[in-house]
């Protein structure tokens, strides 16, 4: 790994959990930068709302049940 590489993950028990797997190989040494990212706002309902009826119109979601 020659290049900066920027990951995602959440502070667990006092540990680093990433989102996503990573490929490097067992004991490689690396520097980490502790970053909060911001969090959205909760009381933005109206804004959530029309983001998951986005989402919902791009990627339904299907109960399973078959006609």
């Amino acid at each position: 790994m020659t290049t900066n590489t920027e990951l995602q993950g959440m502070i667990v028990a006092g540990r680093i959990e990433l989102d996503l797997p990573v490929e490097l190989p067992d004991s490689l040494r690396v520097a980490v930068t502790l970053r909060p990212l911001e969090q959205p706002a909760t009381t933005d309902r109206p804004e959530a709302w029309q983001r998951l009826k986005r989402r919902l119109s791009e990627r339904p979601i299907h109960g399973g049940r078959h006609r």
